[in-house]
């Protein structure tokens, strides 16, 4: 889930990144 996602911006994501969204949810789930 690294290697291709990080300069593909996704509408289900509202916009941001995967990667930006997984580290949101790692945050949410209190993930480190």
């Amino acid at each position: 889930m690294d290697y291709y996602n990080r300069q593909r911006p996704h509408v289900f994501n509202g916009g941001i990144s995967p990667v930006a969204a997984e580290e949101n949810l790692k945050i949410l789930a209190g993930i480190s």
